[in-house]
């Protein structure tokens, strides 16, 4: 596709700052467009759906989650560097990738080897920590919304980095009136059991999408499949997975984990699930990719459903392509040209979740109360008799912590409003996630705290026990965000991007160039984000360096010098600096003694980070 030069006439413009050109690809919410910033800055633009933009709810959550968007940054997601409202037109501005999405490289192998599956899957989960750490839930986590980026220094030799992305776009989404009709959003193949009914989107259940991910990248198949939404979902809730041949244990163990049906069974934490992950490498090294599987093997026998009560879920005949559009997730496979027939998918999901309910009602009318459990008898599906259907509210199988507590809430309250629960102490994207699936609006009040528990609600108005209304404002604990120095571009020279090993400590997000090769000194120049307060990290030499060799690192912010130490193969100094209000950061390293080799060793900026008040 042909590049269009920058500030050229013939983008359309988007604001005052971008113009928009060829189509890059279409999804569920709307369009991506390659695009440049009026300065020429390559970007790519998503233009969500036009009916989107009529929805009031929806577009005051799109201005109110700007600032947690645009704070996020880390190597595994992309980032969003604007939200746009003009006019009718809702877009988010993202960086542009060179590279494929997750879907096209599956298609593309097969099945990955895998120690190669895993390691896409630690980086995965270490791009949702950051997300999940800012207060979002993902919620649509699928291989399409995975981007390759490609890499290319000495370091990575051209290794595609996976990148995040549609991370907030559906909990934007989820703000719309129309959303809550048309019932939960997502894709089938990838969403948590606890979500098929009236469950509250969680970091766990993000956890089991990133399972349904690792189990496709091994066999080239989702674990289940079905020929309609409605029978994929009650897979998803009754049916355990089947173990393909080859998998090792410790490998299915970690799987069998992130696809409990009980989400308080899966790991919680996504960081703590990618170092997990990480210690299964060694011992996955050298295996070969498993054979593509057509289908799943069959789940093995016996029941799956904790509370012994399976919930039958009618197959309303639904083809494959209406199940893509029961969810809005109607991807080719290709990532290009996906059709989304609203009115019908409206339609068939309308249908569906009366079929759900009455049935699941219908089951509740026939339960005798306590005593002595009955024999079990097969699970057959239940025709629903055309007949009209009153207004019915939803049954899930279980009630969810925050129903617990909402019933349990003191004092009176209007009548059908929502009672708060005491959200204090809760994780920020746990309460939104709840006040989002109950309708209720809410504000975020950051409060920041270095030393608190990031993202913590420490307070809540309307307190706890009385109604929500209209909106809830939650004072949430900020403390200091943190930007690696790999992930803020470089103004001029450019060091290899990767691990190090300084001192015999290795540290992973750094940077590295070689000295005594023909020159003695390198200058590095970087803009200081906004917000930023300090730059921490070590700097040295790697470990495979010239223990004859010294090198001389000083920081410089906006001219003024601001620390000076040396580096040696058995010494790192650490660096603390205050950049606040800083505009621009420079470090320059000399080579003060080099041996008799000319490239014997590689200077090191390890792990420096920029810690960033929070954004509000």
């Amino acid at each position: 596709m042909s590049s269009q030069p920058p500030g050229g006439l013939s983008g359309e413009p988007l604001g005052s700052e971008y113009l928009m050109f060829e189509q890059l690809g279409q999804g569920a919410m709307g369009t991506v467009r390659r695009a440049r910033t009026r300065a020429g800055d390559p970007v790519a633009v998503k233009v969500l759906r036009p009916d989107l933009s009529g929805d009031q709810a929806l577009v005051a959550r799109f201005v109110q989650e700007r600032s947690i968007l645009t704070g996020l940054r880390h190597p595994n997601i992309v980032r969003v560097r604007d939200l746009v409202v003009e006019n009718s037109t809702l877009a988010i501005v993202m960086d542009l990738v060179n590279g494929n999405d997750l879907r096209t490289e599956l298609d593309r192998a097969g099945t990955f080897a895998p120690a190669d599956a895993v390691q896409l899957t630690i980086d995965v989960l270490r791009g949702l920590s950051a997300v999940h750490a800012a207060g979002v839930v993902h919620r649509d986590l699928k291989p399409e919304n995975v981007l390759m980026d490609l890499v290319v220094d000495q370091v990575t030799q051209g290794r595609r980095v996976p990148k995040l992305t549609d991370f907030g776009i559906s909990t934007i989404a989820s703000a719309g009136r129309r959303s809550h009709r048309t019932g939960a959003i997502g894709t089938p193949e990838y969403m948590a059991p606890e979500l098929i009914g009236d469950g509250v989107p969680s970091r766990a259940s993000d956890i089991y999408a990133v399972g349904v991910m690792l189990y496709e990248f091994l066999t080239g198949t989702t674990p289940f499949q079905a020929g309609s939404a409605l029978a994929l979902m009650n897979k998803h809730v009754h049916q355990a997975p089947g173990r393909p041949e080859g998998i090792p244990d410790p490998l299915w163990g970690a799987i069998s984990g992130m696809l409990a049906k009980d989400p308080a069974q899966r790991p919680q934490d996504a960081e703590r699930l990618a170092a997990q992950l990480e210690g299964l490498l060694p011992g996955l090294a050298g295996l070969r990719p498993l054979p593509r599987l057509a289908e799943p093997p069959p789940p093995p026998p016996g029941p799956v459903r904790d509370d012994g009560n399976p919930t039958v879920i009618r197959d309303l005949g639904a083809s494959r392509r209406d199940t893509e559009r029961i969810t809005g997730a109607g991807t080719q496979r290709s990532g290009r040209g996906r059709r989304i027939a609203l009115i019908a998918g409206a339609l068939v999901v309308l249908l569906a979740a009366v079929a759900v309910v009455v049935v699941l009602l219908m089951q509740d009318d026939d339960d005798p109360g306590p005593g002595p459990a009955p024999s079990p008898s097969p699970v057959t599906t239940t025709t629903v008799p055309p007949s009209p259907t009153p207004s019915l509210t939803p049954v899930t199988p279980g009630p969810t912590p925050s129903e617990v507590a909402e019933s349990a809430a003191p004092g009176p309250s209007p009548e059908g409003a929502y009672v708060l629960p005491d959200y204090t102490g809760q994780q920020l994207a746990d309460v939104v996630t709840d006040l989002t699936n109950r309708d209720v609006g809410y504000s975020i009040e950051p409060q920041y705290d270095p030393s608190g528990t990031n993202n913590e609600v420490v307070a809540q108005n309307p307190p706890a026990g009385q109604a929500a209304g209209s909106r809830v404002r939650l004072t949430v604990v900020r403390t200091a965000e943190v930007t690696y120095l790999t992930s803020v571009g470089l103004l001029g020279e450019q060091p290899d991007i990767g691990p190090v090993t300084v001192d015999n400590v290795d540290y992973p997000n750094s940077l590295s160039d070689w000295i005594c090769s023909g020159y003695d000194d390198h200058t590095y120049e970087w803009q200081i984000p906004a917000r930023a307060q300090r730059l921490t990290g070590f700097v040295g030499l790697t470990n495979d360096s010239s223990s004859q060799d010294t090198a001389t690192f000083e920081v410089f912010v906006d001219g003024t010098r601001r620390f000076t130490g040396t580096g040696t193969l058995s010494r790192a100094p650490k660096v603390n600096v205050d950049v606040t209000g800083g505009q621009r950061l420079k470090i320059v390293v000399t080579a003060t003694r080099c041996g008799d080799d000319p490239i014997s060793s590689r200077l090191a900026l390890a792990q420096l980070t920029f810690s960033l008040t929070p954004g509000t």
